[in-house]
């Protein structure tokens, strides 16, 4: 046999189906000449070398944290395919499938390697992005063939799809395009489907955006499992930027490290202290505290000394109103924009509660404070509140718009359900009057609120302007110290 490790792309070709096929990893085609049971050897050994370099090559389950639920599943696996090897179980007693959906960054594609190695069991990687980069139709599907025909022959195994939002929803498809989006979604389903008649390969997929996924691959018997993966709690944050450290800083108490990167994912933490390990050396010496702190508040320098107060006094009023709602389990801020957003507040509420017309506008009240904490504080608000699709505005008028479409939380005929989705910009004059309706009711609350706690609000302010950040324990000191009232001003008096 003759392994021929392809190191270039070439132009689009037909395959010479006669004299070799590529099998695994896109990069790798061999001789078809010799009994197929020896062909995985040699590729099995590059997989181990290739994976010995990769950063989360000694990570075990147990050393990732911030997953949620995801890592219970993982390790769940993990056992059942221990006792499938030790005969307690039948492969047909694993589970067919999962997808990991998350902002990106998070780890799901960490997690899905460590699962395969601490598990034993052939790991295949691809990607939607991977079948799409061919450039005709024939060549795609004959991609997702290739792939999943390598998953069976190497079961028990996991085949690894990323990026599977590129596996779109065929009836959002323009119609020009949908005849071939539906052989594409098709061939991937039929292939999903062939694995029940050779159970042993786990399916795991990942994606960023878990609307964009076409439903049919969602149901059971496919990816079965879907399994939010979030942006981690300070307290996982911190135990991740442990992990990244390994032996540096042992004595150090990260949660302050952690409150300030809030909002920041693993793979922030690994760019923070890469970073404040390069900063340090450098400058000839060991790495401090200080090398990371100033990597994770590196932006905070860059802004104006007023901007900085302006964002300290937004979240301060989305804190302020949290804390007022006598709801709010934990709340933290950050002033250190992490991605897109200038600064952070989280807050952590108790168990569920029902979405009530009450329960919706305290939300808009919530969402609203931050810019009523400018205008009062301030003189005047800025642009912060909106200007994208994740803003305080956006959400708040996303939900008005299902209070009154979707909810049957308002309107003039609130039993009417239009839909759960309706951008405010299709709403007729009416029902759009209603929305801005509940806005700006909100708002008028969300005002009296701030200066009914503004003293609270100008502190907490402060506060973040000097250290950037605050935990719950400090927001909570604060409001007790200078608030003389407790909860929202009466909704009902403030609403007309």
């Amino acid at each position: 046999m003759a392994i021929r490790p392809s190191l270039k792309k070439g132009p689009p070709s037909e395959p010479q189906a006669d004299r070799r096929r590529p099998v695994g990893r896109p990069n790798l085609t061999f001789m078809v000449d010799e009994d197929p049971e020896d062909w995985f050897a040699p590729i099995d050994r590059l997989i181990k070398e290739y994976d010995s370099i990769q950063p989360e090559a000694d990570l075990r389950l147990a050393d990732l944290h911030g997953l949620g639920p995801a890592k219970a599943w993982a390790q769940g696996l993990v056992r059942d395919l221990r006792d499938y090897r030790a005969g307690r179980i039948a492969l047909t007693d694993l589970d067919r499938g999962c997808l990991l959906a998350g902002p990106p960054g998070t780890g799901k594609t960490t997690l899905a390697r460590v699962l395969a190695r601490e598990a034993d069991v052939n790991f295949i990687a691809t990607s939607a992005a991977t079948w799409l980069s061919h450039s005709y139709l024939g060549h795609v599907i004959q991609a997702v063939r290739q792939d999943f025909a390598a998953a069976r022959e190497r079961a028990p195994c996991v085949l690894f799809i990323d990026e599977v939002d590129g596996l779109s929803d065929r009836a959002a498809v323009e119609a020009r395009y949908r005849s071939y989006w539906t052989a594409f979604i098709g061939c991937v389903l039929e292939e999903v489907d062939g694995l029940r008649s050779q159970p042993g390969v786990v399916v795991l997929g990942s994606t960023n955006y878990l609307k964009a996924v076409d439903p049919a691959l969602l149901r059971s018997g496919r990816l079965e499992r879907v399994i939010h993966v979030p942006v981690p709690s300070t307290e996982d944050l911190a135990l991740i930027l442990r992990q990244k450290l390994a032996s540096d800083l042992p004595d150090t108490d990260l949660m302050q490290l952690a409150v300030l990167g809030l909002g920041g994912t693993g793979a922030d933490a690994e760019r923070w202290v890469r970073s404040a390990r390069q900063r340090a050396r450098h400058a000839g010496r060991g790495l401090t505290l200080e090398d990371l702190l100033a990597e994770i508040g590196g932006r905070a320098d860059a802004v104006s000394t007023e901007l900085r107060r302006r964002c300290a006094v937004h979240e301060a009023g989305h804190a302020v109103a949290a804390v007022a709602s006598g709801e709010a389990v934990s709340v933290e801020i950050s002033i250190v924009g992490q991605g897109r957003h200038a600064g952070t507040t989280r807050v952590a509420g108790g168990p569920e509660q029902p979405m009530t017309a009450e329960k919706a506008h305290q939300v808009l009240v919530y969402l609203l404070a931050g810019r009523a904490a400018e205008e009062v504080v301030l003189g005047r608000a800025s642009a912060g509140a909106g200007g994208a699709e994740e803003s305080d505005l956006a959400m708040a008028t996303r939900l008005a718009v299902r209070m009154v479409t979707a909810y049957g939380l308002a309107g003039p005929a609130p039993l009417v359900y239009l839909g759960g989705n309706l951008p405010a910009s299709h709403l007729p004059p009416h029902l759009l009057a209603e929305v801005r309706h509940e806005l700006n009711a909100a708002y008028k609350e969300a005002t009296a609120l701030i200066r009914a706690h503004q003293a609270a609000v100008e502190q907490l302010a402060a506060y973040l302007a000097d250290r950037l950040a605050a935990s719950d324990a400090a927001i909570r000191a604060i409001f007790e110290a200078h608030s003389s009232t407790r909860g929202f001003p009466d909704w009902a008096s403030t609403r007309h």
